[in-house]
C-alpha cells in the first residue's frame, strides 16, 4: 500500500479504497512481480488472481485507515524488506524497488538491499527451520500458512489461495 499517492489533486488524504480506484493498475502489476517471491516464500505456487483478491480484501477490510509516508516507513522493513529478501536475479522486482525509492528515497531503498543481501534466503526453501522461521514472517505481516497446499489469511475476511 505504501506504492500509491496517498493525497487527491486537492490535496486531501485519500483511503485504501480510493487507492485501489485509482492506482489498481499498478497494485496489480506490482502483484504481478512479486508472486514468484510469495512463492518462493511458501515453496509453492500460488493463483495470481487470488493473491489480488486478497490485496483487495485486505485493504477494503480498513475502510477508515488512510495511507501515509508515515507508515509507509513504519511498515518498509517489516515487508517490504521481506520480499526483497527474496528477489532473485530473474525477478529483481524492479517496480518495487522503484516505488520504494519514490516513497522512501534511495537511501531507504539502499539500506533495505544491503539488509536483504545479508539476510538472503537459500534458492530452493527447505520444509524444516527455514520453512518454520517462512511461517512466522507470513504471520508478522498478517499471512498464515497452514498445511502444504494452502495459505490462508488470519483476517475478518478469510481468504485461501491455492
Amino acid at each position: 500500500h505504501s506504492a500509491t499517492s496517498t493525497s487527491d489533486n486537492n490535496g486531501n488524504p485519500i483511503n485504501f479504497e480510493t487507492v485501489h480506484k485509482l492506482h489498481q493498475e499498478t497494485i496489480d502489476q506490482l502483484v504481478q512481480e512479486l508472486v514468484p517471491a510469495l512463492e518462493r516464500f511458501v515453496g509453492q505456487s500460488v493463483n495470481i488472481h487470488d493473491v489480488n483478491d486478497y490485496v483487495k480484501s485486505y485493504s477494503l477490510s480498513i475502510p477508515d485507515a488512510i495511507p501515509s509516508k508515515e507508515l509507509a516507513l513504519a511498515e518498509l522493513e517489516d515487508r517490504n524488506g521481506l520480499w526483497l529478501g527474496l528477489r532473485t536475479d530473474d525477478f529483481p522486482q524492479l517496480l518495487h524497488q522503484e516505488l520504494i525509492e519514490k516513497v522512501a528515497g534511495k537511501a531507504a531503498l539502499d539500506d533495505l538491499l544491503e539488509k536483504s543481501c545479508a539476510e538472503e534466503q537459500p534458492s530452493e526453501i527447505q520444509h524444516d527451520d527455514a520453512f518454520e522461521n517462512n511461517i512466522l514472517k507470513l504471520k508478522e505481516i498478517g499471512l498464515e500458512f497452514s498445511g502444504t497446499t494452502t495459505t490462508t489469511y488470519s483476517s475478518p475476511h478469510q481468504k485461501a489461495l491455492k
